[in-house]
């Protein structure tokens, strides 16, 4: 099914995974000497996109709302996006 068919959210849900898994495929040559500092490089990487594009408050109420759900739920499988929007900030 071509993804402009489906629902916007479902739309949105496809294209993170397959940005998901291009990163995953990008990140697989990288030297085992980087292994250890990859999740706090993609980190910093994300939230410096986030503020760039909407603001430092935003992604503070994002990343707020993440660590809620990290306390609250138990981690999704690595090849599934993790939904935000069902939580208040």
């Amino acid at each position: 099914m071509a993804t402009t068919h489906l629902p916007p959210i479902d739309r949105e849900v496809t294209q993170i995974h397959r940005a998901m898994q291009a990163v995953q495929k990008a990140l697989r040559p990288l030297e085992a000497c980087h292994e250890p500092h990859l999740a706090n490089a993609l980190l910093n990487l994300a939230v410096t996109r986030m503020i760039e594009e909407t603001s430092a408050k935003c992604t503070a109420q994002v990343l707020n709302r993440l660590a809620e759900m990290i306390r609250t739920y138990p981690a999704p499988p690595p090849e599934l996006a993790i939904d935000l929007s069902s939580f208040n900030a």
